[in-house]
């Protein structure tokens, strides 16, 4: 979600290059004349909103191990609860995404996030 927010907001303006092409130009949507903010093209949120989203196909990393231990208890109680439910899903997830997919995505399951510094 916040990768794409990035680009909604890199295309809101359209003043920046975006680190992800696409099939045709998403903005700008509005525009600044005579000092007012004119719209120049309606917005369709579908392009910002993918299966990257779904935690359930893009595994989310938790904080602490406590909220990971009830999180993965709670979804035993599921006919499917591994993660990601849709390898197939992910697979056009690391196309969309690809030179970023291993810093956007995470398909090795749930867990507890470790940073990393440098």
């Amino acid at each position: 979600a916040n990768f794409k927010g990035m680009h909604f907001w890199n295309h809101l303006l359209d003043e920046g290059e975006d680190v992800l092409s696409f099939k045709k130009p998403l903005g700008p949507y509005i525009k600044c004349a005579q000092d007012r903010w004119k719209r120049v093209q309606n917005l369709d949120l579908s392009m910002y909103v993918d299966s990257a989203w779904d935690e359930a196909i893009n595994c989310v990393l938790f904080s602490h191990q406590k909220l990971l231990d009830k999180v993965q208890s709670r979804l035993l109680r599921l006919p499917q609860h591994s993660c990601p439910v849709s390898t197939e899903y992910f697979d056009e997830l690391k196309k969309i995404y690809a030179p970023y997919a291993s810093h956007v995505l995470n398909q090795k399951g749930q867990g507890v996030w470790v940073p990393s510094y440098p």
